[in-house]
């Protein structure tokens, strides 16, 4: 009966993790009212689901992220060690997506990371290039790939294609430079809205050549 239950234990625990997982599915609106199991570690009341004004505008919900600048909240990040955890090579996902709304005066540099565990010492990468987010109250989509050459090493990862099978936890936080994966201390604050897991994202001169062949063969057949 023991090892029974031990199986059955296993097994659900098993079943929970694959889906508490990434996946091309993964994305984070928020109009449940919950968090969506992203975090910051600091106050119990920060991040906060805010219930309008999201990118659709009224009743579309949206996340707050706000910090002092010192201590545990003092860093503007967010974490989540959930659905955007886990294995991002086997899941296809090589881009991460959201909306960004900056309504305080000074600019913010958004950058994503992955790492392998979530303490202090641990190892992963950030993207090498922050989207830079203006304090103009407008929302703004940026989109993050994960290709290795667009990310950073901290800590002395393994290379991407293995530690991109494991990870821990993924954060999204404010930071000039890409020195670190788990942000620098600063007051403020920024809001965030429909974090997407994505495929492969065509680059911009990709895009335009396959609308033209597209166009092409368009003219052709007429």
């Amino acid at each position: 009966m023991k090892l029974t239950l031990l199986g059955l234990s296993l097994f659900l625990g098993s079943v929970m993790s694959s889906q508490a997982a990434i996946t091309l599915a993964s994305l984070s609106t928020f109009q449940n009212g919950s968090l969506n199991g992203w975090a910051n570690g600091g106050s119990a009341a920060d991040p906060v689901n805010v219930a309008t004004g999201g990118p659709a505008g009224a009743g579309d919900r949206f996340m707050r992220v706000t910090s002092d600048g010192s201590g545990p909240g003092g860093r503007l990040t967010v974490f989540n060690r959930g659905d955007f955890a886990g294995n991002y090579i086997g899941s296809g996902v090589q881009a991460i997506s959201m909306d960004l709304l900056n309504t305080a005066s000074l600019p913010l540099t958004i950058r994503f990371s992955l790492r392998d565990a979530p303490d202090s010492s641990a190892r992963g990468y950030v993207t090498t290039t922050g989207f830079s987010l203006p304090g103009d109250g407008l929302w703004h989509s940026a989109v993050f790939s994960l290709a290795p050459a667009n990310l950073t090493p901290i800590n002395g990862p393994a290379a991407p294609a293995t530690f991109l099978t494991n990870v821990a936890e993924a954060r999204i936080f404010h930071s000039p430079v890409a020195n670190t994966t788990l942000g620098v201390n600063f007051a403020g604050s920024f809001s965030v809205d429909n974090i997407r897991a994505l495929a492969a994202v065509p680059e911009p001169g990709s895009a335009v050549l396959l609308l033209l062949a597209g166009a092409a063969a368009l003219r052709r057949r007429r």
